[in-house]
């Protein structure tokens, strides 16, 4: 009887084998499949936040511009606040990348730009994992760590990061024979992308370095050593060489103006994202103990400094989540012995039908068909991808207000998150200040901030400054103080903006 079980199970097992050679041969693996899902869920619940999450786009946009007319060294004649400055554009190729995609698609471009490089990433991590893991736990791990990164889910130059530390971590732990000519030329990329390749050249290194101290042999010093160099000696293929990394480190020494940046600010556990990722570490937790043994030196080194990093700033927990997680994910979730014999068969089934499963077709048509819902949106035949910048987050009725009355080229003092859409919507306007802190430093935040509190004596700051007009949210501070002056008069008010200019006299 035992014997006869035994031979319908294994025949059903064959018979469902069999089946599923003809039925799902060439279907979606599940990297392809997490792929299509965020494909198809950013553009329809998160676009607005791709493009209105702050002006920084906006700013991208037109640096992209600037850069393409003057290089990466860019002469500043769009900020009164900043005559005679320079500026360095060390996210050089992404912003022109974002330039060229608005001027051939528009924000539909843009939008699906930031949608391929979100889904992409997450896709390199569930590929990385499915080389480890069960096909069941997957799934969860890779939309685990999209949630993790979703609080960064802007169209910004620093999606090239998390495109690209997902794509170190699967090009990192493959085996193959031209991974660190792929590693060299992906950080020969990643430099003149976004400044963050100096957290992934860091991150690298000490996968290397738990490497040596995993295998222990000369072998591992000698191939860590040539791949430390390669990394390293890539990221000097920029137009300012060393003086990249001198300009990214100088900028990292301002800690004044980061400390009024959310986002560089610790992660705190009454925020999502903080909650999250205090979470993450109570898994892990719980993981090693459950395991009973610790992740190799080759996941824990990253993983200390990764969970390090996000300490020091919330925006580090995404980069947390794309490489240093999925690493030691993949040590604490290995299958446990002793199982029962159903879920053997289970899994086995999983296996083979992931086997058989096909990654590329089916990213390559998913990538083809949102570019083709950003050309028709981007023509105006169907709503797919958002056209505009949103009026509800941007000042717009405002900024059309003032073109129409002439008003460009009067000083204005307006909110930090618009000045990049000032100078994307605004030609020849110029601006206060805007996100670009490496630009405007600590001294000009903290006069902001105290201008837009309307601190003692900001009327003696506006009068020194020059500034003829104040563009701000209609409960902001300085609107109110000002609004009860006779010298102030209202020219335009929304419920977004209300734009005060000086009265004649």
């Amino acid at each position: 009887m035992a014997n006869g079980a035994a031979g319908r199970s294994g025949a059903w097992r064959g018979e469902g084998l069999e089946r599923g050679t003809d039925i799902r041969r060439g279907g979606p693996s599940v990297a392809a499949i997490v792929f299509l899902l965020w494909l198809v869920a950013i553009p329809a619940f998160f676009a607005g936040r791709l493009l209105n999450t702050d002006g920084d786009l906006a700013s991208h946009i037109f640096l992209g511009r600037r850069v393409l007319e003057h290089g990466p060294v860019v002469p500043v004649d769009w900020a009164f606040t900043a005559p005679g400055a320079v500026f360095v554009a060390y996210e050089w190729l992404s912003e022109v990348l974002l330039a060229g995609g608005e001027s051939v698609l528009g924000l539909p471009g843009i939008a699906a730009l930031g949608t391929l490089l979100i889904a992409g990433a997450v896709a390199l991590v569930a590929s990385y994992l499915s080389r480890h893991l069960e096909p069941f736990l997957v799934l969860p791990a890779a939309m685990g760590v999209a949630v993790l990164t979703a609080a960064r889910w802007s169209a910004r130059p620093h999606l090239f990061t998390l495109f690209s530390l997902a794509a170190l971590l699967w090009l990192a732990t493959s085996r193959r024979r031209w991974r660190t000519p792929a590693i060299g030329v992906l950080f020969a990329l990643w430099a003149n992308l976004h400044p963050a390749f100096l957290y992934g050249l860091v991150i690298y290194l000490a996968y290397l370095a738990g490497e040596v101290l995993d295998e222990r042999s000369g072998r591992a010093l000698r191939g860590g050593a040539i791949a430390a160099a390669t990394a390293g000696l890539a990221t000097l293929l920029n137009p300012l060489g060393w003086g990249l990394h001198g300009a990214v480190l100088e900028h990292l020494r301002d800690r004044e103006a980061f400390r009024m940046v959310d986002e560089f600010l610790p992660p705190s556990p009454g925020t999502v994202q903080g909650a999250l990722f205090f979470a993450t570490l109570a898994l892990l937790a719980w993981l090693a103990v459950r395991a009973r043994r610790l992740p190799p030196w080759s996941a824990l080194l990253p993983l200390a400094l990764a969970i390090a990093g996000a300490f020091v700033s919330a925006r580090n927990v995404a980069l947390l989540a794309l490489f240093a997680l999925p690493l030691t994910l993949r040590h604490l979730l290995e299958p446990r012995t002793g199982e029962p014999t159903f879920a053997a068969e289970f899994r086995a089934r999983l296996r083979a039908d992931e086997a058989r499963a096909s990654t590329g077709p089916w990213i390559a048509g998913g990538a083809g068909a949102l570019g083709v819902a950003a050309l028709v949106s981007a023509v105006g035949l169907a709503p797919l991808l958002p056209r505009a910048f949103s009026g509800d987050v941007f000042p717009a009725a405002a900024v059309a207000h003032a073109r129409a009355r002439g008003m460009t080229g009067r000083p204005f003092f307006h909110e930090y998150t618009w000045g990049g859409y000032l100078l994307y919507a605004w030609p020849g306007q110029t601006i206060y200040i805007d996100g670009m802190a490496n630009l405007f430093g600590s001294d000009l935040m903290l006069e902001y901030a105290a201008l837009y509190e309307a601190a003692e004596g900001w009327q003696r700051v506006l009068d020194d400054r020059g500034i003829e007009a104040i563009l701000l949210p209609p409960d902001s501070p300085l609107i109110r103080a000002a609004g009860s002056e006779d010298r102030w008069r209202v020219e335009h008010r929304s419920d977004t903006a209300v734009l005060l200019t000086r009265a004649a006299g």
